[in-house]
């Protein structure tokens, strides 16, 4: 149970006030707290405190990290397949980003892959994670060996990559293959 409350008043008369409730999926533990100074004459400082624990038996991604229509989530090695072969048989322009959820790096970089997904619509963003059961072989054929790493095809033909999380670089490619 995910809850959230602040108090109306300092005044010890006051009620707590009403929080915010939300449920989470039993995987998942959320605590949230802030705190005030104990007496209105302190200075108001705030804290804010925010954790998150995943349980050992929950998957590594219980909630998805892309919603955008235009990004696909890459989940099998046939999938992958079909992607690429299609990407390259229509003549297709498209990213292929290859992540882990481990990957810090990555976590920089994916929420710049989103936006740029929705400046770029026409664009389709394939998702990989490269720790995905089944890839590993697919990705070895690719030459994926860090992450993150990002393919950049225009009208079905790798036209560039970019090996880490190299933000500047990235939008400089999407600006110059795909405006």
């Amino acid at each position: 149970m995910f809850q959230f409350s602040h108090p109306l008043s300092r005044n010890s008369s006051s009620p707590a006030g009403s929080g915010i409730s939300h449920s989470l999926p039993p995987s998942l533990s959320l605590s949230l707290s802030l705190s005030l100074p104990p007496s209105p004459s302190l200075p108001l400082y705030f804290s804010l405190s925010v954790s998150l624990s995943l349980s050992p038996s929950s998957s590594p991604l219980p909630l998805p990290l892309f919603c955008s229509s235009n990004i696909v989530v890459v989940e099998s090695e046939e999938q992958f397949k079909r992607s690429l072969s299609k990407v390259q048989d229509e003549s297709q322009s498209a990213i292929f980003y290859y992540t882990a959820v481990w990957c810090s790096p990555c976590r920089l970089l994916s929420p710049i892959i989103k936006q740029m997904s929705e400046k770029y619509p026409h664009v389709t963003t394939y998702k990989v994670d490269i720790d995905h059961k089944g890839l590993g072989n697919a990705l070895s054929n690719m030459d994926i060996h860090s992450v993150p790493t990002v393919h950049f095809f225009r009208n079905g033909i790798k036209a560039n990559e970019v090996i880490g999380a190299d933000v500047q670089l990235l939008k400089n490619i999407m600006e110059k293959l795909y405006k």
